[in-house]
């Protein structure tokens, strides 16, 4: 399988995670830090990324991933925030030959 499309497929999985632990710990009113699945492009990655639940929402709203500051691929992804808790990033869309 052609990494762009592995990534691609294990993106959308991570995603669904974190999607699922928004909506469980969203019922909960606290403003604490939740813990995430870094969603980077490295293959079975498990790091643990904090942020608060509005901050997640701010995430998805706008379209983008989340990843341990550490992990941006910058060959296929811009960073767009980044903070000592974790990175927001886009992906850069690929160029057919």
């Amino acid at each position: 399988m052609p990494r762009a499309v592995r990534v691609r497929r294990d993106s959308e999985l991570i995603r669904e995670v974190n999607d699922r632990i928004h909506e469980l710990e969203g019922k909960w009113s606290s403003d604490e830090p939740v813990g995430f699945v870094c969603e980077c492009s490295a293959v079975g990655c498990t790091t643990t990324v904090y942020m608060t639940i509005e901050e997640y929402e701010r995430v998805r709203a706008a379209g983008l991933m989340l990843t341990a500051p550490t992990h941006v691929d910058f060959e296929n992804e811009r960073a767009l925030v980044a903070t000592e808790n974790y990175a927001l990033v886009e992906r850069v869309p690929e160029v057919d030959p």
